[in-house]
């Protein structure tokens, strides 16, 4: 299945590889990502979505050897308060725009 990600970097003749793994809903971690991959943990990002008190969603790629700067993004978007949502969450909040229905 080519994800619209894959379109992009084709139309931009970028090469990749991609890689299929079993998915554990129990273990989404990137370092278990990376493990079962074969990839080094800096070469496999998260997606982190929060959402903020003032502006709504945020979505933050980050390389699986790093975290999150919490402080960092609070000032990015100006909040003062911040929670991350559940994956379950995350992926309702794209179902149904817009996403500041979505109360943490």
């Amino acid at each position: 299945m080519k994800t619209n990600a894959a379109r992009l970097l084709d139309s931009m003749k970028i090469e990749y590889e991609l890689r299929s793994y079993e998915v554990d809903p129990e273990d989404l971690s990137a370092e278990t990502v990376a493990r079962k991959v074969g990839l080094p943990l800096e070469q496999v990002f998260k997606t982190l979505v929060a959402r903020g008190d003032r502006h709504g969603v945020c979505f933050a790629v980050v390389p699986g050897n790093c975290q999150l700067d919490l402080k960092a993004i609070a000032k990015l978007t100006d909040a003062s308060q911040r929670c991350f949502f559940t994956n379950s969450q995350a992926e309702s909040s794209w179902n149904s725009w817009p996403p500041s229905k979505i109360r943490c």
